[in-house]
């Protein structure tokens, strides 16, 4: 199945380049992935580059649950329930490692179409789950990957004429 990618509209998370920023919660989008007209939605895989801020904070799969997707902005806002990370975060103070949130199969419980995809915002808050005194991670970049189904490309002719330069037609 296609995907496409981006890194975060926000410029502090745009890229792998060092430029951080510590936080307890942060809100980011991504209005420049490029699904197609059309496709279907199949999932939406977010790649962080993270670390946190002590080694005694457990932050995995398990929880804390800090995470949450969202489709559309504004009161028609869809939010989905808060999420952990696909695996442990390791990376302390000045060290970095790359976690995921989702898969190519997570749709976080959202029905989505090829606009709504287009403008998916990730949240991240401390104070969606239990975390302990002084819980907070050091972001450096965050990138959405969405999978998805292209739509039917067929064509219809009703009258007219179609001249091929290349390529072959299947019928």
């Amino acid at each position: 199945m296609p995907t496409v990618s981006a890194f975060s509209t926000n410029q502090t998370f745009s890229a792998n380049d060092g430029v951080t920023d510590r936080v307890t919660s942060l809100s980011t989008t991504f209005n420049n992935l490029g699904v197609p007209a059309g496709a279907t939605i199949n999932g939406f895989k977010f790649t962080l580059r993270l670390s946190k801020a002590s080694e005694e904070h457990t932050f995995n799969s398990d929880g804390p649950l800090l995470f949450k997707v969202q489709k559309g902005s504004g009161d028609s806002a869809t939010l989905s329930p808060a999420i952990g990370l696909n695996e442990s975060l390791t990376a302390v103070g000045t060290d970095f490692g790359d976690v995921t949130v989702g898969s190519s199969s997570s749709l976080f419980g959202i029905s989505w179409d090829s606009t709504t995809a287009n403008g998916v915002t990730l949240k991240f808050d401390v104070e969606f789950d239990d975390t302990p005194e002084g819980f907070f991670v050091t972001a450096d970049s965050v990138q959405c990957e969405v999978t998805y189904t292209s739509a039917d490309p067929s064509i219809t002719l009703t009258s007219g004429l179609i001249t091929l330069t290349g390529g072959t037609i299947t019928i």
